[in-house]
C-alpha cells in the first residue's frame, strides 16, 4: 500500500514538471497524501517495533521480517513525503486541518474494512486494532481542537434596542 502512495506521489511529482493539471492535481492533494503516508510509515514501524520487542521471544523469524517491514514502511512514507515536499510549503492551517481529516478518515475505513492481518499476531487483533483506532480517534480530537482554537471565540451577540 505504502509503495502505491510512494509511486502516485513519484508520477505526480514527475508530471507536475511539464504539464500543468498534474501540478494542480499534486498540489491539491499534496498534503493529504503526506499525512496518509506519515501515519501509515510511522504506524507501520511503532506496530512492527512493539510486536518485536513483546513477541521476538516467541516469534524471533517473524518479529524480525515484521521489523525490516517496518522499516521499508518508514522509508517509503519519507521518500513520498520527501518528493510532495516542494508541494507542501505554505499552506494555510485550514487546508492541513482538512487533509489530516481525510486521512484519518481514510485510515479509519482502512482499519474497519480491510483488518490488516498483522493485526492479529499472537491473537493480538482485538488490542492491536483498539490502539490503532485509539491513535486515530486522538488524532481526530487534536484536529477538533486546532479548528476550535483558529475560528477563535464565538462571536457575541449584538444586542440592539
Amino acid at each position: 500500500m505504502t509503495t502505491a502512495f510512494l509511486c502516485a506521489a513519484a508520477v505526480l511529482t514527475l508530471a507536475a514538471r511539464s504539464w500543468p493539471p498534474p501540478a494542480r492535481l499534486r498540489h491539491a492533494i499534496a498534503p493529504t497524501l503526506a499525512l496518509v503516508l506519515a501515519y501509515f510509515a510511522l504506524g507501520s514501524f511503532a506496530l512492527a517495533s512493539l510486536l518485536f520487542v513483546r513477541l521476538h521471544d516467541a516469534l524471533p523469524l517473524e518479529t524480525e521480517i515484521q521489523l525490516v517491514s517496518g522499516a521499508a514502511h518508514l522509508a517509503e512514507g519519507l521518500i513520498g513525503i520527501g518528493l510532495l515536499a516542494g508541494a507542501l510549503g505554505g499552506r494555510a492551517i485550514g487546508t492541513w486541518l482538512v487533509a489530516n481529516v481525510l486521512a484519518v478518515a481514510y485510515w479509519a475505513l482502512q482499519l474497519a474494512i480491510v483488518r490488516p492481518p498483522w493485526f492479529d499476531v499472537q491473537e493480538q487483533g482485538v488490542l492491536t486494532r483498539g490502539a490503532a483506532f485509539a491513535v486515530l480517534a486522538s488524532s481526530t480530537l487534536l484536529t477538533i481542537l486546532l479548528a476550535s482554537r483558529r475560528s477563535g471565540p464565538p462571536l457575541a451577540r449584538s444586542e440592539t434596542c
